[in-house]
């Protein structure tokens, strides 16, 4: 997910419009929190997190978005979760008068809710019973993401150049807001040694012992850091739609079989190469490819500008005015 670094929007939340439910931690990442970020600053701050895990509540309340136990009087209830959603709590959620949004959730509450939002990074999608947003023009993006791109753009614009590589010194490794698994140092010790300029992203969940080499820990530079990176190493998620927007070339480690499925299917768009990473004894693989795949600047330059063709940044807006509609 992008960083934890923005200004809360300026409207006030003393009328939201919707509640925003999302899963996040050191296990299960930051990237559904991150999401529904992209949608509170759409939506001018009118609506209101319920999150359940301190960091995730620590992140929030450092971004100025206000998180407190949802009451259900709010007229959307927007659910972010790991875990699929039930048939059972939309129909309670829509008998006490609320409207659902279900985002990235394959469950049987789809069926029931008013709107689901299924992200390209999926495979497929059962059927819905609602209205249904789907795919790139989808795809939720955090202000600062966007901002990166405009001035990326400004920066090269005098130099890009389609048959060219992207402009970018480093491969920056990122393996999510807490990277679960902890292959960050393993990853970060095979890139170097390889020969490798890397630079490790370590996330606001990260607990893990710190990587060697180049790291980058403020997460106000994220956003452009991973727009001037010649190549992104990172975990199959969100992420890789952030990179696509800002032109950056991906390498998507999975890290189980399904996420293996997804991240070949995603594949087909152009926009990355997928790899399979079952733990830190993959890292010399992962360093191999890594190198092989930074010395190829054709096969670079066609990645990085499929990103862009694909991903056009306009995805918040577009659900934030469902949203809407639903309130």
């Amino acid at each position: 997910m992008s960083s934890p670094h923005t200004l809360a929007p300026a409207a006030t939340t003393a009328n939201p419009l919707a509640v925003l439910v999302v899963d996040g931690g050191a296990r299960l990442g930051l990237g559904h929190v991150g999401r529904c970020l992209a949608l509170w600053e759409e939506l001018g701050g009118r609506a209101v997190f319920d999150a359940e895990d301190a960091d995730v509540v620590r992140v929030l309340r450092t971004l100025g978005a206000p998180v407190r136990a949802a009451d259900g009087s709010m007229p959307v209830a927007v659910i972010d979760r790991a875990t699929p959603t039930g048939a059972a709590e939309v129909a309670r959620r829509q008998a006490a008068g609320q409207r659902v949004c279900l985002i990235d959730d394959p469950g049987p509450g789809r069926g029931a809710a008013d709107l689901v939002v299924d992200p390209p990074t999926g495979v497929s999608w059962p059927p819905a019973g609602g209205r249904r947003l789907a795919g790139f023009p989808h795809v939720l993006l955090r202000r600062e993401v966007r901002e990166a791109a405009g001035q990326e753009s400004e920066s090269n614009d005098a130099n890009t150049n389609a048959a060219t590589a992207p402009e970018g010194t480093d491969v920056l490794l990122s393996l999510g807001g807490s990277d679960p698994e902890g292959l960050t140092p393993a990853l970060a010790h095979a890139l170097t040694s390889a020969g490798v300029a890397a630079v490790s992203v370590v996330g606001p969940g990260y607990r893990g012992p710190p990587p060697p080499g180049r790291v980058l820990g403020n997460p106000g530079e994220w956003p452009c850091a991973l727009a001037q990176a010649g190549l992104l190493v990172g975990r199959f998620g969100h992420t890789l739609l952030e990179a696509g927007h800002l032109g950056t070339a991906t390498l998507a480690l999975a890290m189980d079989e399904r996420a293996m499925t997804e991240a070949t299917a995603f594949a087909m768009h152009g926009t990355c190469e997928a790899m399979r990473v079952a733990g830190p004894h993959d890292a010399p693989r992962v360093a191999a490819r890594t190198l092989h795949l930074s010395g190829d600047p054709m096969r670079l330059a066609a990645l990085a500008t499929r990103g862009r063709e694909l991903v056009d940044g306009l995805g918040a807006a577009r659900v934030a005015a469902a949203v809407r509609e639903l309130a």
